[in-house]
């Protein structure tokens, strides 16, 4: 069991999926661009925010990462 712990906690030393994004300049489709439901998003202030008036809609954004 322990080495199975000790595994676990290697494999994920070397994983790294972090973005940063502050939204700071207004824009989510530009730098990193951002793809998916984007006319359901607005930015306010810097802070990204859902546009969309149905209650409990589902929406996504994504961006590519390298």
């Amino acid at each position: 069991m322990k080495k199975i712990i000790l595994i676990l906690w290697l494999a994920t030393l070397s994983m790294k999926a972090q973005l940063s994004e502050n939204f700071s300049d207004g824009n989510y489709t530009a730098n990193p661009t951002w793809s998916g439901d984007v006319a359901s998003f607005v930015v306010s202030g810097d802070n990204l925010r859902c546009n969309s008036t149905t209650v409990n809609d589902t929406l996504y954004l994504s961006t590519p990462s390298t």
